[in-house]
């Protein structure tokens, strides 16, 4: 479901959500990851963040096999 090399995290500005960084790769909490709820037919990524992001905002990345592009922004208190 996912194309290679994603998903990513990337820092931005939390003003303009303009990238202030370069992506890397997001890692899997745990054994987590992706997983897929066939009831709901939503996927679901488990992410491990980092305590040196806070007072960040970071852009979560995911590209699909299919070139569909996804993008999710977050601020960290």
């Amino acid at each position: 479901v996912l194309a290679e090399g994603f998903p990513t995290i990337q820092p931005v500005s939390c003003d303009t959500l303009q990238p202030i960084g370069d992506p890397s790769a997001a890692k899997p909490a745990g054994k987590s990851g992706l997983s897929y709820d066939p009831e709901t037919g939503w996927y679901n990524y488990v992410w491990k963040t980092d305590k040196a992001w806070a007072g960040t905002c970071q852009a979560l990345a995911s590209q699909l096999v299919d070139g569909t592009q996804h993008v999710a922004y977050f601020q960290f208190p």
